[in-house]
């Protein structure tokens, strides 16, 4: 999906109770329900982000598509920590500014893009994405911008994939200094167990969320094997260098 309208259908079916129900069967152990994330974010994410990210009370985190809000929320809370999250889905901005209520933190919700946050320079003190900066139409820009935002020492922490060692290279090239490269093949593992649920119960699905989104999690899930081929599953931290400009 690369259209806007396409994630505000998804982000109106994200609290839906029998995909909230199926996504906790297939993550078992790993499932965190107040975050209600449509993707693959786990505990073991969470905590990885709270720790890489290295923040202090008072920070300023930003949650760069943050979907309906619920990572970053999540992170927010643990770490006391301002947040700002960003997404170009209308409808996931509403929702993830009526969700920072149960999680009672200070959380700032706009539109913007990958390449264009509306923030200054220099202005935060780490960045969080979850499943997202791989779909960045730009890379090169993105981690731009992220670079540009980032006040030095900050950190960008993500979850991506990638059938090539190219993260690493992309950072690089964008002024961002790989401090860890882990590779997660658990989320493969976990998203085929979820598509496994959605085509299991295709009919109880259509009943809930309607024939469109159905079409769609059925469709992603029946190419799920094929679209995990060759692909490495990562949480990676990079950071600004301290000093730079």
């Amino acid at each position: 999906m690369s259209d806007a309208t396409a994630y505000d259908q998804v982000h109106r079916t994200g609290g839906v109770s029998l995909l909230h129900e199926l996504t906790a069967r297939a993550f078992g152990t790993e499932f965190v329900p107040e975050i209600q994330a449509f993707s693959s974010c786990s505990r073991r994410t969470l905590d990885y982000a709270a720790s890489r990210l290295a923040l202090r009370p008072g920070d300023t985190l930003v949650d760069l598509g943050c979907g309906r809000g619920g990572p970053g929320l999540w992170l927010a809370r643990e770490l006391r920590v301002r947040l700002i999250g960003i997404d170009f889905s209308a409808e996931g901005i509403a929702q993830a500014r009526v969700r920072r209520e149960h999680f009672g933190v200070d959380a700032a919700f706009h539109t913007g893009t990958f390449d264009a946050t509306e923030l200054p320079d220099a202005s935060v003190d780490g960045v969080v994405s979850v499943d997202a900066l791989p779909f960045a139409p730009d890379r090169a820009a993105a981690l731009a911008e992220i670079r540009r935002v980032l006040k030095p020492g900050g950190r960008l922490v993500a979850s991506v994939w990638e059938t090539t060692d190219s993260w690493r290279p992309d950072l690089e090239s964008a002024g961002l200094e790989v401090e860890d490269r882990t590779e997660a093949p658990e989320v493969f593992v976990r998203m085929q167990a979820l598509y496994d649920e959605w085509i299991a119960h295709e009919r109880e699905l259509r009943a809930e969320v309607g024939d469109d989104v159905t079409d769609d999690l059925v469709a992603e899930a029946r190419s799920g094997q094929e679209k995990f081929r060759d692909r490495t599953a990562l949480l990676v931290t990079a950071r600004r260098s301290a000093g730079t400009d």
